[in-house]
């Protein structure tokens, strides 16, 4: 899965980033994209890695929390490092 289908998606999806490195990678790319948080906040002013840590995810509605609310409402969590956008060429 790649970034423009995770928020094309009508499903409930969220992506989990288990390092900070992670949550400021996504957050940057998610900002390139013209994406925003809840009321139109930018999410390069906050990623909110400090409130949940390796728990962090990013939902495809604009809301962050722990990966295991996440898990407990149904929603599919994808990890970071499963993101065609992030994968490494070899």
């Amino acid at each position: 899965m790649n970034l423009e289908q995770f928020w094309e998606s009508g499903e409930c999806l969220a992506i989990h980033c288990d390092t900070k490195e992670k949550a400021t990678k996504l957050c940057k790319k998610f900002d390139k994209m013209g994406k925003t948080r809840g009321y139109g906040l930018s999410y390069l002013e906050n990623n909110h890695w400090f409130r949940c840590g390796k728990d962090t995810c990013y939902s495809n509605c604009g809301t962050y929390s722990d990966k295991q609310e996440y898990l407990d409402n149904d929603w599919e969590v994808i990890e970071f490092d499963d993101l065609d956008d992030f994968k490494e060429s070899k």
